[in-house]
């Protein structure tokens, strides 16, 4: 199920994608960035990004086309990229991904999730394309925002869970247990993988 090819190869096929279908959209953001502040509206933060999409793969796919953006770009979308809770994606080497660009691509030639035709076709696609082509910066709300008072309608108890059947100190230690013993796993999971990166990288 990996990718194949050199790493060399890799590194040029993405880059020509990378080209052809996302570099126009990169360009015009990196404009937007580079010119006066005065043409656009104050209510445009420009450090931060509109991702239309929470699906693990297209977050890897713009990981992987983020280092071949120019660096306005790349720093932005690194950096919202990096705040992305992925353990709740069930993906914890979002971070290690981020390390560089030698990092990502011998991940992808020891990763066991695609081929090329299913990497090239169902995860770099059209789709990832559009989700691109969709982003823009954010835009702050501007007028009045009414203030939350507290008030709420319904009942108190309404949105309560029902109590458990263990008492709450052996829940909490529980679940802090669980908590630890994931931690600890992904760790080691995240250990195994730099050492299989690194191991890659000395052959490639």
């Amino acid at each position: 199920m990996a990718l194949s090819l050199p790493i060399e190869v890799l590194d040029r096929e993405l880059e020509l994608l990378y080209s052809k279908s996302f570099e126009k959209k990169t360009e015009s953001l990196r404009t937007k960035v580079s010119d006066s502040p005065t043409q656009f509206p104050s209510n445009v933060d420009f450090t931060r990004l509109v991702i239309k999409t929470r699906k693990q793969k297209d977050l890897i796919g713009l990981i992987i086309l983020s280092w071949y953006m120019p660096d306005e770009i790349r720093f932005i979308l690194q950096l919202q990229l990096s705040e992305i809770k992925w353990k709740d994606l069930g993906f914890d080497l979002g971070s290690l991904l981020l390390t560089s660009k030698a990092y990502t691509l011998a991940w992808l030639l020891e990763q066991e999730f695609w081929n090329e035709s299913d990497f090239f076709g169902n995860v770099l696609n059209k789709d990832l394309a559009r989700i691109w082509t969709s982003c823009d910066f954010v835009r702050r709300p501007t007028g009045y925002v009414k203030r939350y008072t507290g008030y709420c309608r319904g009942y108190r108890d309404s949105s309560r869970r029902a109590p458990s059947p263990l008492p709450s100190e052996l829940v909490s230690k529980s679940s802090v247990y669980e908590e630890t013993r994931l931690e600890i796993e992904r760790q080691r999971n995240l250990i195994l993988w730099v050492e299989r990166i690194e191991r890659r990288l000395r052959i490639s």
